[in-house]
């Protein structure tokens, strides 16, 4: 007995706690808030998707009407779903800036400035242009990472001052934005460097850095480790959904993004393991219910079988996946 009370108190210091602390790290955290606040334009998008590739047989005269016309029904999906990296650079910037007590807003559009001075547009006749694939899951690391990077300038030249001081009599919002002037140049000149004299593709080199960890991710181990770690944490009373989430939900949301874009071109989704694989297979719902009692009853939806059963004296009912 005293052996186990040992090895628990073991697994809360050394790994629970640590867990716990790593996913209130401000970054972490930053990157996590910013992928949410993307979520009304993902599901907007995802509903968008579901009508130009609708779940009834192609005969019908709906599917037939939605393969006419699908380059124009998918327009909506194009500018929420397909450009999510630009909705969630602005998060991840905007929550670390106020993580800082600095301007929220500047600090999104620092990184979302980041993020569009590392695409190089491309020359069309008398204009330009930019790959809308850059803009959705092929730009989601490197727009995370370059809006923490821009914050970071922002928070390091208010902290030696380099910032333009505004009168008291001027309007505080008129204040932040002229504060964000420093910033901006420091940014803009480093990311032109980089992108327009060195002709470096910053997506290209952190596609090619975190292939190996989006390949891990969509293994088998890749989806028993985070589910592991899920349930182990909330044995210790942590929010385990909340920590693992906070480290694995950008490479979720990729692989939802790279298997959205593949539907919406008519090829078979390539990733397994995104984040709705997940909701899925771990379906386990909770309702308090006066009308189920004292016996399982079973039903099926969709060829897959679902078992109700009474909990006892609690009178709560269970849904699970069978």
């Amino acid at each position: 007995m005293i052996t186990m009370e040992k090895f628990f108190d073991f697994l809360d210091r050394r790994v629970a706690g640590p867990m716990s602390m790593i996913s209130e790290q401000r970054h972490i955290r930053a990157i996590r808030d910013g992928v949410i606040s993307a979520i009304p334009f993902i599901i907007a998008g995802s509903l968008i998707l579901i009508i130009a590739a609708p779940p009834v047989p192609a005969t019908t005269g709906f599917s037939v009407w939605a393969k006419a016309h699908t380059a124009q029904v998918l327009v909506p999906y194009r500018m929420t779903f397909g450009i999510m990296s630009l909705y969630v650079c602005f998060g991840v910037g905007s929550s670390l800036a106020r993580s800082y007590d600095l301007d929220g807003l500047a600090g999104g559009q620092l990184g979302v400035a980041a993020f569009l001075l590392s695409l190089t547009p491309n020359a069309i006749g008398d204009g330009f242009f930019l790959d809308l694939e850059s803009l959705g899951s092929r730009g989601l690391f490197p727009a995370m990472i370059l809006a923490l990077l821009a914050v970071e300038v922002m928070r390091v030249c208010y902290k030696h001052n380099l910032t333009f001081k505004m009168p008291e009599q001027v309007p505080e919002s008129v204040s932040q934005s002229f504060g964000a002037i420093v910033p901006a140049f420091i940014i803009m000149g480093v990311m032109t460097l980089i992108s327009v004299v060195f002709k470096i593709d910053i997506i290209d080199v952190v596609q090619k850095g975190l292939t190996p960890l989006v390949k891990a991710g969509d293994s088998l181990p890749g989806v028993l480790v985070p589910a592991f770690l899920v349930v182990f944490l909330w044995f210790f009373g942590i929010s385990g959904d909340s920590v693992v989430g906070s480290v694995a939900r950008p490479i979720w949301l990729q692989y939802l993004s790279d298997n959205a874009n593949a539907v919406s071109s008519g090829v078979v989704a390539p990733h397994i393991a995104p984040e709705t694989f997940f909701s899925v297979v771990r379906l386990h719902r909770r309702f308090r219910s006066d009308y189920w009692s004292g016996y399982c009853r079973t039903l099926s939806w969709k060829g897959e079988v679902y078992e109700i059963y009474h909990a006892g004296s609690s009178r709560s009912s269970t849904i699970q996946y069978q």
